[in-house]
């Protein structure tokens, strides 16, 4: 049986729509330009 996966999983970060001020998408809490961006 497959596990449904999240489709921005399979998505480059650049198309996701997170802002370079917006917290980072991997958690960290830190901004996502100073961090994975």
């Amino acid at each position: 049986e497959e596990l449904e996966q999240d489709p921005r999983l399979n998505q480059p970060v650049s198309s996701l729509k997170v802002g370079r001020n917006d917290p980072c998408i991997c958690g960290s809490g830190k901004k996502f330009k100073k961090c994975c961006g």
